[in-house]
């Protein structure tokens, strides 16, 4: 399979402090569900923030979409966040505009008629079953669960082809939390990365990648 993100031993420190990742080596493919787990503080949060490029790493190498992140320039960082969907635990929508402003966020800036953004939010309208009260409501009047909703259409809407998912279920309850799961595993041609502290919710799923992460080092890594 196509690596999509490749760590070569890496390594992240703040100035003179302790590493919050050591000797990081992964392959993480494309089209596939990538499961992290570990504790509060274990890096699962800082690796997100490497692929991404808001942080550097401090030796090693790290390639996203088969170049080295080291040598992409402000414009490429840009481009590459394109073309990743980012679902966070903290549900920040726009308060002053409804769901479907803020979901369309994303294809603000970009040269799309009307009609191909309508068909984009469609086609995520309807694999997330938004339906038009949802889509017409603010966030406030939202239950946490449906902002969540929202939040992983904002992902959606622009076809990533990567989904980073950093505890999208930390402040959920039990069933909008399995909802959440379900959605993303149904996620066609994507590769997912998945940080989460609720594991029962894979117990009995099957084709995913799960690492463990425990002081920001690698602990387990399988293929499931």
């Amino acid at each position: 399979m196509n690596s999509i993100i490749q760590f070569s031993h890496v390594y992240k420190a703040y100035k003179q402090d302790k590493p919050i990742l050591k000797n990081i080596n992964l392959n993480i493919h494309s089209n596939e569900f990538f499961l992290l787990t570990g504790h509060s503080g274990a890096g699962k949060s800082t690796l997100f923030k490497l692929i991404l490029g808001l942080e550097k790493i401090s030796s090693g190498q790290l390639t996203v979409f088969n170049k080295n992140i080291n040598f992409y320039s402000d414009h490429n960082i840009h481009s590459l966040r394109g073309r990743i969907g980012v679902l966070l635990q903290n549900i920040l929508l726009i308060s002053e505009i409804n769901a479907k402003e803020n979901i369309l966020l994303p294809l603000q800036h970009l040269k799309l008629d009307t009609k191909t953004k309508n068909s984009k939010l469609d086609a995520v309208s309807e694999l997330l079953a938004l339906d038009k009260y949802i889509l017409e409501s603010f966030p406030s009047e939202l239950s946490g669960g449906e902002c969540q909703k929202i939040s992983l259409a904002r992902a959606l809407i622009n076809d990533p082809e990567l989904i980073i998912a950093d505890e999208p279920t930390a402040n959920l309850d039990k069933d909008y939390a399995k909802l959440v799961f379900e959605y993303l595993f149904q996620l066609k041609n994507k590769t997912i990365i998945c940080s989460t502290h609720d594991q029962e919710f894979f117990k009995n799923q099957k084709h995913f990648h799960h690492v463990q992460l425990n002081k920001g080092e690698i602990m387990s890594s399988e293929v499931i």
